[in-house]
């Protein structure tokens, strides 16, 4: 039975027809989605309608629809998939910038971890969450507002050789197409502040052989390597709603990409960055330096 629901994130509004479950939605919906909540008669920014039929996506400033054959749980990956470019557009009319990274704090003075897929940004958020008491904000996706963090993605997903770094007995999810868990991290999620000052940007690797912590003195380089992590979720990913079997194009809008581009300039020029390279005891306690302190 299709059914309407709505969901929320940092002030933008979508409705969702399809017969799915709204604990379903949540639930994948937070690893893709900033702080992605129910929400109740609010008037949508967009809406997502779904029938069933010949895998299909069509995209327009006010509606997203799509047709396919799945169901339940994996339908709501794929619609959480597709939102997730939607509302990349309408952050940026905010003035948002989404940034692929996790992030942690203490007191408010927060750092973000930046990598390519599988370079232990999020077990590393997560290791210093569990081990440290740290304050997690983000798994996956990080949303910045000039040089504060305003949110970020509570869910994330492992593989299992991440796991085996936490002994704790933490919510999760067989994502059994993928050969991922869905980690629930939101009881190490306390909101002492609503916006968190961003004190230095890591570039981290996770790496067993090989230890260091340096300064990147360059700003192109700076430059580079934060302007592709903006465009992780404008460009390059999700690029597939999976089971639906849907190529999801990347946002064509010219405007976005030069607001990143700018975005990028300055966040190279006014916030400290290092290159991170260890295991996580080791890249935990030089992180832990930076934010004072050891607990």
């Amino acid at each position: 039975m299709t059914i309407m629901i709505n969901i929320e994130s940092h002030g933008i509004y979508a409705g969702i027809n399809a017969p799915i479950k709204l604990d379903d939605m949540l639930d994948i919906g937070g690893w893709l989605i900033p702080d992605i909540k129910p929400e109740g008669d609010s008037e949508c920014d967009f809406f997502v309608d779904y029938k069933k039929g010949k895998s299909h996506l069509q995209f327009d400033e006010k509606a997203i629809r799509l047709s396919g054959s799945c169901t339940g749980y994996e339908l709501s990956f794929d619609i959480a998939a597709v939102l997730s470019k939607m509302f990349e557009k309408c952050y940026f009319r905010k003035g948002y910038h989404s940034l692929h990274s996790s992030a942690v704090s203490k007191k408010g003075s927060a750092v973000l971890f930046l990598g390519p897929s599988h370079s232990g940004k999020s077990t590393l958020a997560a290791y210093l969450s569990m081990n440290y008491g740290l304050n997690y904000i983000s798994g996956d996706r990080t949303l910045l507002k000039g040089a504060k963090i305003i949110g970020g993605t509570k869910k994330d997903m492992m593989r299992s050789g991440s796991l085996k770094f936490f002994n704790h007995n933490i919510p999760k999810r067989d994502i059994s197409w993928l050969s991922t868990e869905l980690i629930d991290f939101g009881r190490y999620s306390f909101l002492d502040f609503e916006m968190y000052d961003i004190s230095s940007i890591f570039f981290i690797q996770h790496e067993n052989s090989e230890r260091y912590l340096e300064e990147i003195k360059k700003t192109d380089k700076r430059l580079i390597k934060l302007y592709d992590s903006l465009l992780f979720f404008v460009d390059k990913y999700p690029n597939l709603a999976l089971k639906l079997n849907i190529p999801i194009p990347p946002i064509s809008d010219m405007d976005v990409h030069i607001s990143k581009l700018d975005f990028a300039r300055f966040l190279a020029r006014n916030i400290v960055c290092y290159s991170l390279s260890g295991n996580f005891d080791f890249m935990s306690k030089k992180v832990l330096e930076f934010l004072g302190g050891d607990s």
